[in-house]
């Protein structure tokens, strides 16, 4: 409804979206890989500072990738040359560079900048295949690992493997593989602090002081076990009013910030975070042969995207049913290992109206049974 990209500062009127930026927009409904299908509503358009939808010309969109490699080369080569850099803080330029870097390692990097000829000198295309050249040397993660993980920088995969190796050597491969989240709590949870502690030390390189992963890893356990939102936000709120000196927490500013930790954090960066955690601790216990623990690795980054670790969670999200509506059921289960015949099979079998199951769940089974 009348969507605008801030306030201009000479006239403090709203600055109306480009025909681009409207569309960019739109099409976060239905998002590939997010959702099944997606709506988009247009209220009170006539209203609109500007009506996006009226004009008939088409803007260009400019790759980002050209855009860095061609029009900020300096400022790329500042970037990549700067060792030390955290991950996600500068992504267009940490996504470039792995392009890059990646595409060296691939064999295709002259094929690549080719296409820029007109627009990069030959002077910045041979300072970035030999930036490229000098920086594998000293690399050791595997190409299929940063494959995998192409935003991630390469130097921050570099350092976490070193540490993997090095640690596994010292304590164990035990002391470096995360326990499956579904375990006693309190025999987990100075695991997960760790795992939190080195996603923060070598992705995000934040000092060493920091605590942030203290409470981060204590919502992603939660978040994993299957506490509902309504569970989540009373213990946010409990917490916050805990430590307050004065006045209680505003519910609806604490939902906003809970669910923008959810989605921006625990199932994006962390979920990006523990894959590559995976590969690089799978990559190490092979080289220090412990091939038969990779088994034994817990798929983090999957219990993080759904929000669920048990199997029967899982199967009842996979087949369907919401992830509330899959915590709630899975508590009545008396089983975690259900696969989704299991889990229809159970749908199916058992009385879940005398169980006073809520109504907008009991629709969802409907639906599918």
């Amino acid at each position: 409804m009348n969507p605008s990209k801030g306030i201009d500062r000479n006239t403090r009127n709203p600055i109306s979206l480009t025909p681009t930026e409207f569309w960019n927009l739109a099409g976060r409904a239905g998002r590939l890989t997010k959702d099944f299908e997606g709506n988009v509503y247009a209220v009170n358009i006539n209203d609109w500072i500007d009506n996006p939808l009226g004009k008939n010309k088409r803007e260009r969109v400019i790759p980002s990738f050209y855009t860095f490699v061609c029009q900020r080369t300096s400022e790329l080569m500042e970037f990549i040359d700067d060792e030390n850099h955290a991950s996600g803080v500068n992504e267009g330029f940490e996504n470039t560079f792995m392009k890059l870097f990646n595409d060296y390692r691939n064999g295709r990097i002259e094929h690549v900048l080719a296409r820029f000829k007109d627009n990069l000198s030959e002077e910045d295309t041979g300072n970035i295949v030999t930036k490229m050249e000098s920086i594998f040397q000293k690399i050791s993660v595997p190409i299929e690992v940063t494959d995998s993980n192409p935003n991630i920088s390469v130097f921050r995969q570099q350092e976490l493997l070193d540490y993997l190796l090095t640690r596994i050597q010292e304590k164990g491969p035990e002391y470096v593989i995360p326990p499956h989240p579904l375990h006693k709590y309190k025999n987990i949870r100075n695991d997960y602090l760790r795992l939190f502690k080195r996603l923060h030390n070598y992705f995000d390189k934040k000092p060493k002081n920091n605590n942030s992963h203290v409470y981060y890893s204590n919502l992603a356990l939660l978040w994993m076990r299957g506490l509902t939102y309504s569970e989540l936000l009373s213990n946010r709120i409990n917490h916050n009013n805990d430590n307050r000196s004065r006045g209680q927490a505003n519910a609806n500013t604490e939902a906003r910030g809970l669910f923008r930790e959810i989605e921006t954090n625990l199932r994006f960066r962390y979920v990006k975070y523990t894959r590559c955690y995976n590969d690089l601790l799978s990559h190490a216990l092979k080289e220090t042969g412990h091939d038969s623990y990779i088994e034994s690795i817990p798929p983090v980054y999957l219990f993080l995207e759904l929000g669920a670790c048990s199997q029967t969670m899982i199967s009842l999200i996979g087949i369907g049913i919401t992830r509330t509506g899959a915590s709630i059921l899975a508590e009545y289960s008396h089983r975690t290992d259900m696969d989704r015949d299991d889990a229809l099979s159970w749908l199916r079998s058992t009385d879940l109206v005398a169980k006073n199951i809520p109504r907008t769940i009991m629709k969802e089974i409907e639906v599918l049974l």
